[in-house]
């Protein structure tokens, strides 16, 4: 099945867009596999301890319970807190169309249940998007 759709592919193609074609699809791949060797790297980095702050990045809220992946990043922003008593927290994202609290309101309230103190807890609700999350959280 494969060779007789590359078959045709060769004989339908002038020989010239099928090169350029397979040029194409080999830079696609070659750009996968660096943005793979990427994201393995930079997953092994060691994260420093005693940050001064880190950034919680909002997503969806489902009304006002955190969505799966924010619940992953809060309980990973939970577990650092806990072990750098002296971190504080920024909790940055907005409110959805379809949310009823903001993203930054649901981290907060979620870390407060894993403990961690809301003196700890900055808020910044006025984001949309991650540039405005990183933007408005330096302010």
């Amino acid at each position: 099945m494969f060779s007789n759709t590359i078959f045709y592919i060769k004989k339908r193609l002038h020989p010239i867009l099928l090169k350029i074609a397979l040029s194409l699809f080999t830079l696609g791949i070659a750009y996968i596999g660096f943005l793979q060797i990427n994201i393995i790297r930079y997953a092994k980095t060691e994260i420093p301890s005693n940050a001064d702050y880190i950034i919680v990045l909002g997503t969806r809220v489902d009304g006002t319970k955190p969505s799966a992946s924010l619940t992953y990043r809060i309980d990973k922003a939970a577990m650092y807190l806990l072990h750098n008593p002296y971190t504080i927290a920024i909790a940055s994202g907005g409110k959805g169309p379809n949310e009823g609290i903001s993203e930054a309101e649901a981290i907060k309230e979620a870390l407060i249940a894993k403990g961690i103190g809301e003196e700890r807890i900055t808020l910044e609700d006025r984001s949309t998007r991650t540039t405005e999350n990183i933007s408005f959280s330096k302010n």
